[in-house]
């Protein structure tokens, strides 16, 4: 719709030799003016004009008030079709044009997501305020380019209750009733452009991680802090700096509790953490899932935020990536049984997936995401690192994960590539792609005993197609002997595999990959779980 009328007597520059057409650009910079108590909010961007013009069009579903060009009004202004178009003086290539937009803050969301704006109680009973962007979500309050791969950087000038803190990403500076965020790094829209706001937070410090000061806002009635295990997270800081690069956001860390949908999101500077996480309600299949929901979110500030998606569909590397070095880190420091127990909890959750992790069916991002989580990292890394060896798929990692970049799935099997020398173009399109729920191979497991002599065989029921992956089948003895054979099938899979092994025990029975390496499945397990979002709190 045409929200104001022309104003042509105010265009003085509209003539000569202004350049004119529509412009291409870059948002360099956001400057948002946010009253948590009017629930208004004027939304700034600074633009890197890269052909030059003299209207602009950009992604916006909030319905604009009023506009400024360049601190003056605009010509013109159309809002329609989830955009904003607006023309004025022509701006040259190379030269910053800065619109504002002015809007209000109304609640919503994304289905029952907290994507969006969102005002709920939280455990003392205290309104908690939200806003979200997510992935292609920053338009939801303003002018704002949504797309998953652009970087920039950012202003928050927020005010509210003077009872409120607010937290945002940046350096922080506050007064009663009004705090101010600055980033002086750039970071993706879908983490960095939101806040939270809180009346019943208390600040507790924790010291410092891997040299980060961290500090951690929590409720009274949750008491999350208590269960917080700094010593895990600060080595994890340590073993992610020494391996992808210093810490990539400011001079702290700061995590929070709130009644978040999800176990937690990583902004930059920021965890907000959902306030239940210590009892663990929904039974998440971690061994402890407060202390692997936070290291997976500081894993996050690598991969998503310092380094971010490349198109939506990438989503599986984001959340596989943080799981893996999660798990990884679990296995070489924290202990091989929790390691273990978050790979069999990967198995559990992909039973259960509704899509494969890269639908082909154009299926919207709020129903599949959460098949990310289960068999993305066993795909992209689990089974990678049984069929090749996890320095190598660390090794690719880095590669990936050093500085600022968009990253697709694509480059993560490039890289893969490289490490490992292994063509893996097959692979990926047989355990990432598809159409539908996804059918994960299922194996009979048999085995002949000649003296101390067993042939183990394996052979794959379904699909009819191979799969290629490698993992471990455990013999049982009469008197809880065990013994374990390795089933290396090779990256793009073979029907039927035998291996002879020495075993100084009567063989009895056999288990099928106890270590969680391969979305392998015995006989028995045709039947799909009831799916469940594992990284829904609520």
């Amino acid at each position: 719709m045409r929200w104001f009328a022309a104003m042509l007597a105010l265009c003085v520059a509209c003539s000569g030799d202004s350049p004119t057409g529509e412009i291409e650009y870059r948002v360099e910079r956001y400057d948002a003016r946010i009253d948590l108590t009017q629930k208004t909010a004027t939304i700034g961007a600074i633009v890197d004009v890269e052909v030059g013009g003299d209207c602009l069009t950009i992604p916006s579903r909030a319905a604009p008030v009023a506009a400024r060009w360049n601190d003056g009004q605009p010509r013109s202004g159309d809002f329609r079709d989830g955009t904003i178009s607006l023309c004025g003086a022509g701006v040259d290539a190379g030269d910053d044009l800065v619109i504002e937009v002015d809007t209000s803050l109304t609640e919503d969301t994304w289905e029952d997501l907290q994507v969006g704006f969102s005002i709920s109680d939280d455990i003392e009973g205290q309104p908690f305020q939200y806003l979200v962007s997510w992935v292609g979500g920053c338009d939801r309050f303003g002018p704002c380019d949504n797309a998953p791969d652009r970087f920039a950087s950012y202003r928050f000038e927020v005010v509210h209750d003077p009872a409120e803190t607010v937290l945002c990403s940046g350096t922080i500076t506050s007064e009663p009733g009004l705090t101010i965020c600055e980033t002086d790094y750039r970071a993706p829209t879908y983490s960095t452009f939101g806040l939270a706001a809180s009346r019943s937070w208390t600040a507790v410090d924790l010291g410092s991680w891997g040299g980060i000061p961290v500090t951690f806002y929590d409720m009274p009635s949750s008491a999350t802090v208590e269960r917080v295990r700094s010593d895990i997270h600060s080595q994890f800081m340590d073993w992610l700096s020494e391996r992808f690069g210093p810490y990539p956001f400011g001079q702290e860390l700061r995590l929070a509790v709130g009644p978040t949908v999800w176990n937690g999101f990583e902004h930059p500077d920021n965890i907000l953490l959902n306030d239940d996480l210590r009892n663990d309600p929904l039974g998440g299949g971690y061994e402890d899932r407060l202390t692997h929901t936070i290291n997976h979110e500081i894993a996050h500030m690598w991969a998503g935020n310092r380094t971010t998606l490349a198109s939506e569909k990438d989503f599986v590397w984001k959340e596989a990536t943080v799981e893996y070095l999660t798990m990884t880190f679990e296995d070489e420091v924290v202990g091989a049984s929790t390691a273990r127990r978050t790979a069999l909890a990967w198995k559990t959750f992909s039973r259960g997936a509704q899509f494969f992790p890269i639908p082909t069916e154009g299926a919207a991002l709020i129903d599949y995401y959460g098949d990310s989580y289960g068999p993305g990292p066993m795909i992209l890394f689990r089974q990678l690192e049984a069929l090749f060896d996890r320095d190598s798929v660390l090794a690719a990692l880095a590669t990936v994960l050093q500085s600022e970049s968009a990253i697709s799935v694509e480059d993560i099997r490039l890289a893969l590539e490289e490490q490992t020398g292994a063509n893996l173009s097959g692979y990926f399109d047989s355990w990432l792609r598809g159409s539908g729920s996804p059918v994960w191979p299922t194996f009979a497991v048999s085995f002949e005993q000649d003296g101390d002599q067993v042939t183990v065989t394996v052979d794959q029921l379904s699909p009819a197609k191979p799969m290629g992956c490698a993992f471990a089948v455990e013999l049982q003895g009469p008197a809880d002997e065990v013994a374990e054979v390795w089933i290396d099938r090779g990256v793009d899979g073979q029907m039927s595999t035998q291996v002879v092994a020495t075993v100084a025990f009567a063989v009895e029975g056999t288990r099928l990959d106890p270590h969680g390496h391969c979305l392998a499945y015995g006989p028995g397990a045709s039947e799909r779980h009831s799916p469940r979002n594992p990284w829904r709190a609520r």
